[in-house]
């Protein structure tokens, strides 16, 4: 396995000298590409769709030369030294990295198009071994002073690319049901992990299979065998729900008709956790007053009638208003 140890997302700043007062910021890197964390599921759509990396210079007021290198690393940044020849890939190196535009003078954007990951590393990251852990792309600057032998070498902080190969945990509670007319209302409970980025809610008509069996496919950590759909379990209707607002309302369900729900966390590389223990809710149909009041034998007009019958209205009225609000509290 040719796994590379990473240091922080921002690559450390090498300076043997400055000139002038200047920051990691001054050197700008972007990623044209929609997903910069690439799990199991979707591994093989990202390290193949082409994208592009922009370079920029973020200061003014340089009059002398200077190179700027647009460059990429599985690991910590290449040396100038190997970089010198652009644009080019150097191989069987610790790590390995490449050069992908280089401009002497005095300009400050650089731009390189039409890139994969997997012509750009010259292999399948997404292999059984999973040899790297991300890609980082980085914009150098360096100029050589002047009459001494001092130099200005900078790197800015890395634009990376992660690979991410472990999913998140599973919830240990199932979610907490209520029932509605034609829907459940669902609330989850917050996974404590700082790998979770959301959560997803899937329901089904009650199968009548046990809860282990229907809420755990089994997962292995980074087990690329196993996909998000077999971690459904067979339930195929799943809505997304936001970690910052972890409720949701299952709407166009059949009344007095069981229905299972379960959830699980997803990472920001679309990695799914297995299924929470199942919950089990029945929608129900909910009755507005008038239609309340009659099915307790109250008057058709409603309120109180005059004569003998009028307290018996009235104390209609009032027990059909105290179990609407009691039935409705349930509901």
């Amino acid at each position: 396995m040719r796994r590379r140890s990473l240091t922080t997302l921002g690559l450390l700043l090498v300076a043997t000298s400055a000139a002038h007062a200047q920051t990691e910021e001054d050197y700008k890197t972007s990623i044209d590409l929609e997903q910069t964390a690439i799990g199991i599921d979707n591994c093989s759509l990202w390290t193949n769709t082409a994208f592009a990396i922009d370079g920029l210079l973020d200061r003014t007021g340089e009059t002398q030369d200077f190179e700027l290198t647009l460059g990429w690393s599985t690991g910590e940044m290449c040396s100038r030294e190997q970089l010198q020849d652009c644009p080019l890939i150097v191989q069987n190196a610790s790590p390995e990295c490449g050069c992908l535009d280089q401009e002497t003078g005095l300009g400050k954007m650089l731009r390189r198009e039409g890139i994969t990951l997997v012509n750009l590393l010259e292999m399948d990251p997404c292999a059984a071994d999973r040899p790297y852990d991300a890609v980082n792309f980085y914009l150098r600057f360096y100029q050589a002073t002047e009459g001494n032998d001092s130099t200005t070498n900078d790197v800015g902080f890395a634009t990376t690319i992660d690979f991410d190969f472990t999913r998140p945990p599973a919830p240990s509670q199932a979610p907490s049901l209520s029932n509605a007319d034609s829907a459940l209302r669902v609330t989850v409970a917050d996974v404590d992990s700082n790998d979770v980025a959301r959560y997803e809610v899937c329901y089904r008509p009650a199968t009548g299979v046990s809860d282990d069996a229907a809420g755990d496919a089994g997962v292995g950590e980074g087990d690329g065998t196993v996909s998000n759909d077999d971690l459904r379990a067979g339930f195929s209707a799943c809505r997304s729900v936001s970690r910052d607002d972890p409720k949701d309302r299952l709407e166009g369900l059949e009344n007095d008709v069981v229905y299972e729900v379960v959830y699980a966390s997803f990472d920001a590389a679309e990695n799914r956790s297995a299924n929470s223990p199942i919950a089990r809710g029945t929608p129900s149909q909910v009755l507005d007053f008038a239609e309340y009041y009659r099915s307790v034998n109250g008057a058709e007009t409603g309120g109180c009638t005059q004569g003998g019958e009028g307290p018996v209205g009235l104390l209609l009225l009032i027990v059909g208003l105290l179990g609407l609000v009691r039935f409705r509290s349930h509901a």
